[in-house]
């Protein structure tokens, strides 16, 4: 079949189900007024289907003909698609207006053209997108792993980026890893959602991407807090575990002092007579006492402690 222009009723061109856009009435003012100014310059690009024309290119003025309570429009009628691979390949290709795709709406795009083609490498994807393999990868794990209404619109005004969402996840892929048992108990939907609030309160920044310190050392309890303070930053929780890591040293460092002092006042005792020699004897009883008992505790104390 040989590509042509047909003018057809506008209730027979549908929208294309496969096409990343939702909103196609972003900037339809603007479209109307080019159309009511310059006429139509080229025909929407279609593929007939039956009774009906679905749309490869032009979304938005299809959508401003509506508005404008057009009756027909001038369809450019190409091939159909053989599949959905290739017909993502040409949404992708013949878009006219895909610069003005969201993010959202390219991670989208990317996770069905990966989905589409089987066994396509990420470096494949990325050479016919046109991107690096990174943006490829963090397009799709950002799609997979949050809801639509989740993330679309934040994407698009900018309090999110694609970036800080995909270290968000790789994140709290660790924490499953080091703390499943909060994980189950919170569950991971509360958690994505924990996170997100705390990201539009600036409680942490890009270095999430590579925080293995509190994520693996702090324990369940104070990433609970940290995880249900909503104003709580995770670099005050890093400053409070080296503090609390300085005062564990401090107190070893002191214990080791006080140890090093009871030594040395045994080695400088003496005595003169047998009497001072029975005393003394008696003394160091007591004291051996004192420190078997201690040994006793601090035994118990490794046994019991993780």
């Amino acid at each position: 079949m040989e590509a042509h222009i047909e003018w057809v009723n506008i209730e027979q061109v549908i929208p294309n189900p496969m096409n990343p856009r939702r909103d196609h009435s972003i900037k339809s003012t603007q479209m109307q007024e080019i159309l009511q100014s310059k006429g139509w310059e080229e025909g929407i690009t279609c593929y007939k289907k039956g009774q009906y024309y679905i749309i490869l290119s032009g979304h938005r003025r299809w959508h401003a003909a509506i508005k404008m309570g057009d009756k027909e429009l001038p369809i450019y009628i190409v091939q159909a698609p053989q599949n959905d691979a290739e017909e993502l390949d040409r949404l992708g290709s013949i878009q006219g207006g895909q610069v003005d795709w969201t993010p959202y709406e390219w991670a989208k795009f990317t996770y069905d053209m990966w989905l589409s083609k089987e066994n396509i490498t990420y470096n494949e994807l990325a050479n016919k997108l046109g991107i690096t393999n990174g943006l490829v990868a963090a397009r799709i794990r950002v799609y997979k792993f949050y809801p639509r209404i989740e993330i679309e619109d934040k994407l698009a005004n900018g309090m999110y980026s694609l970036s800080m969402l995909d270290y968000i996840h790789t994140w709290i892929n660790r924490l499953e890893k080091y703390h499943p048992k909060l994980i189950e108990s919170m569950g991971e939907e509360l958690i994505r959602k924990q996170m997100l609030k705390k990201y539009e309160n600036k409680c942490f920044n890009s270095h999430i991407a590579i925080d293995k310190t509190f994520v693996k050392d702090a324990c369940s309890q104070d990433i609970f807090k940290f995880l249900t303070d909503m104003n709580k930053k995770l670099q005050d929780c890093l400053l409070e575990m080296k503090k609390l890591d300085m005062n564990k040293e401090k107190d070893t460092m002191q214990n080791n002092l006080n140890v090093k002092a009871i030594t040395d006042e045994i080695r400088l005792i003496e005595c003169r007579t047998k009497n001072e020699a029975g005393k003394l004897i008696n003394q160091l009883d007591i004291l051996l006492y004192e420190i078997n008992v201690k040994e006793r505790y601090l035994l118990d104390v490794l046994k019991n402690v993780k």
